[in-house]
Order: structure tokens, then C-alpha cells, then sequence
């Protein structure tokens, strides 16, 4: 749980403009990475605000009623290339998995045969062994003839990349656009019932798009956009007029959060 606390505008008006600007060029190169690479990143976070009394053409709020508007928008577009995956080389989607063999001796089977880790067994031979366990034998020289392979199982792997990057785990690196955009108003009205008495209303909404959410930590499998919205009244009773904040007696507050419906309702 956080508080916080938001502007209120004044008799004068105001405002500011700010931005916070991300480029690969003044990061660090990526650790763990063969050529040390630095993923293309344009990332800016900008905005601004403006404050002052509600005007109106017959209404002038000087010393009563007062605004405060902030519009920020969060903007990440990078290219993302220091994730490692593991895809099968050319020789296993041949069938031949003589590579995946490491020598190590799992234990003997029913029969007294070696378990070799990484050995691959041919289901057709399945069999009941003396002692009434299940026992198959492995494919000659560990490697599936392309008659047994299924065609639509083909077809998928063809689908597949090839591997970019040396071993049999952790060999390729596919670069990918990410692509984040978040717009965030928000607003603020104070009015003065009295010179002890005063009412705020606070509203906020979070919009955000994402083709990929990966500095998050990978898809969230939610529907894009996702929206949020947040709205506070507030009902203040100072208890001189003197007092320049809302004191936490004498408050009363209703606030309210909103979801899309499909967030809701899946």
C-alpha cells in the first residue's frame, strides 16, 4: 500500500513539461551475450501540467474553485535480442539424436540392459518383460527413421528457426519488437463551501498498449488495451483557516476503480 498526493491549482495559473529519455547508445552492453550486444531501445516518458482557478464565462473561481491537469504518456519501443532459446538442430529434426547421448548409465532395465541418458526408444517394440514390467528397445544408433516421423509434426517443426548460436541448449537468439504505450491524465478540482470547509475530486486513468510486455516479465495473456480508471471525492473540514492541508479527522472520502469489462467478465 503507497499514499500520495496529488497538486491542487491556485489563484495564479501554472504549468511544466517534462521528459525522460532512454537510447541504447548510453547504455551498457548486454552481460552473457556473444558480441556484447546493447538491444535497441527508445524509451521516453513525457508530459505536462497545468494549474489555476476555474474560469468560466460566468463563473470566476478566483479564491473558490481550482484545477489541476497532468497528462504523462510512457512510450517503450525497443528490440529485443539477448534472449536465449533452445531449438533443435538439423540433425535431430533428421532423426538422428546420436548427439543427445551423454554416456551417462541411468541403471539396467528388466533385462539387465543399460539405461543410457539421452537414448531414444521405439514405441512400436513395447513389450512385457519376464517380470511382467513394460521394456522397449532403443533405435538402432539413436536415431527415427523419416518413415515414423508424422507428416504434420514435420510440418510444425519446419516452422521453427535454425539455430544462430553454437551447442544444443541455449543456441539461438531471435531479435523481436517490443512495443509499449501507456497514456496516464489525470485531474484534479478543489472548491472552497467555506473558508474551513473544502471538496476535491481526484480522477485518473491508465491506458496501456502492448504488443509485448517483456521488461514485465513476458505476455500476461490479457486483452490489449488495458484500461484502468480511478476516481476520488473528498470532503475536508479544516479545523481553523489557517490550516493549508486536509487533517485526517473530519474526512470523509468515496473513491472508486474501474477495469474493462472483458478484464472482468473473461
Amino acid at each position: 500500500m503507497f499514499n500520495y498526493v496529488v497538486k491542487s491549482g491556485s489563484n495564479d495559473f501554472h504549468g511544466s513539461a517534462y521528459d525522460y529519455m532512454v537510447n541504447e547508445a548510453l547504455n551498457a552492453g548486454a552481460p552473457w551475450v556473444s558480441n556484447n550486444a546493447r538491444p535497441r531501445v527508445r524509451r521516453h516518458d513525457y508530459g505536462f501540467t497545468v494549474g489555476g482557478p476555474v474560469l468560466l464565462p460566468r463563473y470566476d473561481g478566483h479564491n473558490k474553485t481550482f484545477f489541476f491537469f497532468n497528462f504523462e504518456q510512457y512510450r517503450d519501443k525497443q528490440t529485443i535480442n539477448t534472449i536465449l532459446n533452445t531449438v533443435p538442430i538439423q540433425a535431430y529434426r533428421d532423426g538422428d539424436f546420436r548427439q543427445a547421448i551423454t554416456g551417462r548409465n541411468l541403471g539396467t532395465d528388466p533385462l539387465g540392459r543399460p539405461i543410457i541418458e539421452g537414448t531414444i526408444y521405439d514405441p512400436l517394440t513395447t513389450r512385457a518383460a519376464p517380470d511382467g514390467r513394460l521394456i522397449r528397445d532403443p533405435f538402432p544408433n539413436n536415431q527415427i527413421p523419416l518413415n515414423r516421423m508424422d507428416p504434420v509434426a514435420l510440418k510444425i517443426q519446419s516452422m521453427i528457426p535454425l539455430p544462430n548460436q553454437p551447442g544444443l541448449v541455449n543456441n539461438g537468439v531471435y531479435p523481436f519488437p517490443s512495443q509499449r504505450v501507456t497514456d496516464i491524465p489525470a485531474v484534479k478540482v478543489d472548491h472552497l463551501l467555506t473558508s474551513k470547509i473544502k471538496l476535491s475530486y481526484y480522477w485518473s486513468q491508465t491506458r496501456t498498449a502492448s504488443q509485448y510486455a517483456t521488461p514485465l516479465g513476458g505476455a500476461d495473456g490479457l486483452p490489449e488495451p488495458i484500461t484502468a480508471a480511478i476516481g476520488d471525492v473528498h470532503y475536508g473540514a479544516r479545523a481553523t483557516p489557517e490550516l493549508r492541508s486536509d487533517p485526517g479527522a473530519n474526512k470523509i472520502a468515496a473513491s472508486g476503480n474501474r477495469l474493462p469489462d472483458q478484464l472482468l467478465h473473461g
